[in-house]
């Protein structure tokens, strides 16, 4: 038994400069869920937004949102435009409550390009940023959106340098990635 203990004991320390040669510290690639955070957070801000009350005009309809009879020219468009005509009085104007929203954004320039979702931004009347290591609020604006992939873009003016997170390349083909690296 004390045999076994000291060859496995020998096989471990044989093995020691192998393994911390192969450390993150020492080939510099990260395999660490805990370094990616500790080096990507403070690109990571926080992002507030408030919208103001908007007055819209309510009408309901049978029909969907275009309200379009379907029964127009039959014999039951009568009936169903009484039904229609029921459903529209006495509905008004309605005012929407003042909305806001929380959302995260990447810093992916040093001077203040932002990139977050739209369904963060989307109908925002006033967009605050917020730094992970900072007390300050930056006010940003919309500098490009798109609905299809949820992608907005946002610009902010910040007075010192800021961090930022490098976005990876699309363009590199699978092959000429290293194993870990997809």
């Amino acid at each position: 038994m004390h045999r076994f203990l000291l060859s496995m004991m020998m096989g471990v320390a044989a093995i020691l400069p192998a393994y911390a040669q192969s450390t993150p510290a020492a080939t510099g690639v990260m395999t660490d869920y805990a370094d990616l955070v500790e080096k990507l957070s403070p690109a990571v801000v926080n992002i507030s937004t408030k919208t103001k009350p908007r007055t819209v005009v309510r009408r309901l309809s049978p029909f969907g949102e275009d309200g379009q009879n379907p029964f127009m020219g039959t014999p039951f468009e009568d009936f169903f435009q009484q039904f229609e005509q029921g459903l529209s009085q006495g509905l008004g104007d309605a005012t929407t409550p003042p909305r806001q929203s929380l959302g995260t954004g990447v810093i992916i320039s040093a001077d203040g390009f932002i990139i977050t979702n739209n369904h963060v931004i989307e109908g925002a009347d006033e967009i605050v940023v917020k730094l992970s290591n900072s007390k300050h609020d930056f006010p940003a604006r919309v500098v490009g959106r798109d609905e299809k992939t949820d992608l907005a873009l946002l610009k902010i003016n910040a007075t010192t340098k800021l961090p930022i997170a490098t976005l990876g390349n699309s363009s590199l083909s699978l092959e000429s990635l290293d194993d870990g690296e997809e």
